[in-house]
């Protein structure tokens, strides 16, 4: 049984990673043609766009797809049930949307956020087109059909691709084309998904079991200020910098956030399996099974990312239009702070497992507070570096409080003394970079030897369980042939 918990969660792995990889670095090689295509001040707008989209996103979904995910994978609910509801709150909370327009279009979109009222139909179809992807999206892989969610991802990517080809580069639509490839994508991606996984049979008004409406909605709702506080920790500081400097510093900003997502897109091919086996293998007299999976988790994150700092500056110089090098000096901090958003959505999931929503909410509000007050403080004084220092530290305080909070609910063994010492190395090589006068590249692989040192136990361990699975998935493949 034990075996059981490691394999699907290694399975489920590296179906995510065929589907995904792919996928995720497609997005990563399209940032040289948005900036080489939009000026800095059209790319701080897109994006201002789409953050803008995201926020509003959880809001008008009622976060369903949390309960989607856990009431989905719950074996004495009925899919149909999960799904009906997720659809009627997400149909119900659109339409009070759209009530809102003239609010949103006259008195809130002015000013210097005045390209945003600009474009507010853009944004209206954006937010429909994304919710009900997620949606479908989050149902598929509740029903356990994790290959057909990995075939949509690269599907959505190439139609995003396309998209983006066809609207930026022949049609030469800026921001706007920028904005309708994802909903152009997202719609497509939705089709597919209905189509392929039947779910149109799934949707049953009217036939709901007695209470499922009620169960969902209030398992869902702690995580529509949970997803708001999430996003004034990873995107206010966008709007602080657009508000207090410019749009271009936003757009270097936000291209310089590009970089450490490649930790995100390797952290979240893991973090979709992580998500279904922390739901399905939840047993409260064992947390061997997590204390494990963290201290492999660890060790890829803090690996990733003290690598991605080494090669910060070749790769912004090759990938990014001239206009834009700056964008390095921020990428340190931002690395540190997807390596701890990483940690903190590990804990997340766990805070899931356990159906302790309002608690994981009130850690990300502690977290958002701090950014809030941070950027503040900091952005006045140091420009744009101070926001991507005020991230890192918000999510530090966000993995700091769920990592104490949970071993008083849970007893969880987290690696925290290896925690600490990998960040220190992280970021002392982060400091390096920034401000060390001499050659980085002498000091540099020193320190990231080091880090490679400290964690290669571990990653041994890593290397060997995957050689080992992928054994057996041959040899029981070959037997079944």
């Amino acid at each position: 049984m034990a075996r059981n918990k490691y394999k699907n969660l290694i399975s489920n792995t590296v179906i995510f990673a065929i589907g995904s990889f792919g996928s995720k670095m497609m997005m990563f090689l399209l940032v040289p043609l948005y900036t080489g295509v939009l000026a800095t001040s059209e790319y701080g707008v897109a994006t201002l766009l789409a953050d803008t989209a995201n926020m509003i996103l959880p809001v008008v979904t009622v976060s369903m797809y949390h309960g989607i995910l856990r009431y989905g994978l719950d074996r004495a609910t009925r899919k149909s049930d999960v799904f009906t509801v997720a659809m009627t709150v997400n149909m119900a909370g659109f339409g009070v949307f759209i009530a809102l327009f003239p609010l949103l279009k006259y008195f809130v979109f002015t000013g210097r956020f005045q390209p945003l009222g600009d474009h507010i139909l853009l944004l209206y179809f954006y937010v429909f087109a994304s919710s009900m992807n997620s949606l479908c999206g989050c149902f598929v892989r509740a029903k356990g059909q994790v290959k057909l969610f990995a075939i949509d991802g690269i599907f959505n990517t190439a139609c995003l691709v396309g998209c983006n080809l066809l609207f930026l580069l022949v049609f030469k639509w800026g921001v706007v084309g920028y904005i309708l490839s994802t909903i152009v994508a997202d719609a497509l991606s939705t089709v597919f998904l209905f189509v392929t996984a039947g779910l149109r049979r799934y949707i049953r008004f009217g036939r709901t079991e007695k209470g499922m409406y009620r169960r969902m909605i209030v398992f869902s709702l702690p995580m529509i200020p949970n997803s708001l506080f999430w996003w004034v920790t990873n995107l206010s500081d966008r709007f602080m910098i657009t508000g207090m400097i410019s749009s271009s510093a936003n757009g270097i900003y936000s291209a310089a956030a590009k970089l450490p997502n490649l930790i995100n897109t390797i952290a979240g091919i893991f973090s979709q399996a992580w998500q279904m086996s922390a739901i399905t293998e939840y047993d409260r007299n064992d947390s061997r099974f997590y204390g494990k999976v963290f201290a492999v988790y660890q060790t890829v994150v803090f690996l990733s990312g003290g690598f991605l700092i080494y090669l910060t500056k070749p790769i912004i110089s090759v990938w990014l239009d001239d206009a834009y090098y700056s964008a390095w000096e921020y990428v340190p901090f931002l690395v540190l702070s997807i390596v701890f958003s990483c940690f903190a959505g590990f804990y997340s999931s766990i805070y899931m497992a356990m159906k302790k929503n309002v608690r994981s909410m009130l850690t990300t509000m502690l977290g958002a507070l701090s950014n809030v007050g941070m950027n503040l403080f900091l952005i006045p004084r140091v420009g744009i570096q101070g926001a991507a220092v005020a991230t890192f530290f918000s999510y530090l305080i966000v993995y700091v409080t769920r990592a104490v909070d949970i071993s008083r609910l849970y007893r969880f063994r987290d690696s925290s003394g290896k925690v600490v010492v990998n960040t220190l190395l992280v970021l002392a090589e982060s400091l390096t970079l920034l401000y060390y006068r001499g050659n980085f590249y002498i000091l540099g692989t020193v320190e990231f030897l080091l880090l490679l040192a400290f964690n290669s136990p571990e990653l041994i361990r890593i290397t060997s369980q995957f050689w080992a699975a992928g054994r057996r998935m041959l040899v029981s493949r070959r037997k079944g042939s």
